[in-house]
């Protein structure tokens, strides 16, 4: 079977190292850590793009908490980046779903809690989706002296808490 596969690798016009080389380059384009997530996030604010990638490639990421919650962050982001009221009312509620879920699966995580905090905070008020704020602000506050990563230190310094 390998063999025959090999044969036919090697007649295809790509070669074996093409293919190689594209399988390789498409698991760094997918491959995001959470300092990366982190830094991208406020960014994509105004970048519809890097929005856009960094949805495709957390959506690859769905089996951690944490980048199920960036996951959701970054839906609702991208909320302001469609026109339609439906296309955004249908990706909110995703990002939404998304960072309730990461809560669920671990609630004790900062990043997670301050992500749904920065959410809530940013969200319009007539989607009701504000009910935790004072909830993560608390635990964020009570947690800051614990904190090790000075990235995520910087990352609740630039939310203003």
């Amino acid at each position: 079977f390998v063999n025959g596969m090999l044969r036919k690798f090697k007649s295809c016009k790509m070669g074996l190292k093409s293919i190689c080389l594209f399988l390789c380059f498409s698991s760094l384009t997918f491959s995001q850590t959470v300092k990366e997530c982190r830094e991208n996030f406020s960014l994509s604010v105004n970048n519809e793009l890097l929005c856009k990638r960094m949805i495709n490639s957390l959506s690859l990421k769905k089996n951690d908490p944490v980048f199920i919650a960036y996951l959701g962050a970054y839906q609702t982001v991208w909320a302001n980046h469609v026109l339609s009221p439906v296309a955004k009312w249908k990706t909110f509620s995703a990002g939404k779903k998304n960072l309730e879920e990461a809560v669920k699966l671990n609630s004790e995580l900062v990043e997670i809690r301050i992500l749904r905090y920065t959410v809530q905070q940013n969200a319009p008020k007539f989607l009701g989706y504000s009910t935790n704020i004072q909830e993560d602000k608390t635990f964020i506050l009570n947690s800051k002296s614990t904190i090790k990563d000075e990235g995520l230190l910087n990352f609740i310094k630039a939310v203003n808490l």
